[in-house]
C-alpha cells in the first residue's frame, strides 16, 4: 500500500518486492508471469533506489519564512530576517544496505530470456553477475548477494 501511495520512495518499492517475492517462493508451480511481476517490481526498487543515491536533491520551502526579531531599530520598527535561504534540506540520504539489498534480488530473479536466444541469456547471466558484485560491494555482509555468488561459483 505504500508503494501506491509513494510511487516514487524506492525503499517502499524494495518492501513491495520482497513482499512479492516470498508470495512467489511460496507457489508449488509458479507461473512465468509471476516470476516477470516479482522481477518488474525489483528492478523498479532497483531503479527509484539507484536515483535516490546519486541524485539528491534539496528540499527548498515553499514560502519564504520570515523572523522577526524582538530587538528594535531606533524608529520603533523591529527587525525582520529572510530564513528561506537556511530552510533548505536535504532528503534522507538511502542507506548502502537498502540500495545492496535490490541488487541482490534483482540478481535472485532476472527477466526470465527465451531459451532460443543463448546472447541473450548470456547478457543477462552477465548483468545478475554485476548486481552480485554491486551488492557486494555496497554491503559486504548481504547474505543473498552472497549466496548467490557461492552459487554462481559452483555452477562454473
Amino acid at each position: 500500500l505504500r508503494a501506491r501511495l509513494h510511487p516514487d520512495n524506492g525503499e517502499y518499492f524494495l518492501n513491495f518486492a520482497k513482499e512479492l517475492a516470498k508470495e512467489y517462493t511460496s507457489l508449488e508451480e509458479p507461473p512465468a508471469s509471476s516470476r516477470a511481476i516479482v522481477s518488474s517490481a525489483a528492478e523498479k526498487a532497483s531503479a527509484l533506489l539507484l536515483d535516490q543515491a546519486t541524485n539528491i536533491r534539496m528540499i527548498a520551502p515553499r514560502r519564504p519564512i520570515t523572523n522577526t526579531s524582538e530587538g528594535k531599530l531606533a524608529a520603533g520598527s523591529s527587525v525582520e530576517h529572510d530564513l528561506s535561504m537556511h530552510k533548505n534540506v536535504v532528503p534522507k540520504v538511502v542507506d548502502a544496505d537498502i540500495v545492496s539489498e535490490s541488487f541482490a534480488l534483482k540478481a535472485w530473479l532476472p527477466v526470465e530470456e527465451k531459451e532460443e536466444d543463448s546472447e541473450c541469456a548470456s547478457a543477462s547471466e552477465a548483468a545478475s553477475v554485476i548486481n552480485i558484485h554491486r551488492a557486494l560491494l555496497l554491503d559486504p555482509e548481504n547474505l543473498l548477494a552472497r549466496g548467490l555468488l557461492h552459487g554462481a561459483r559452483k555452477e562454473r
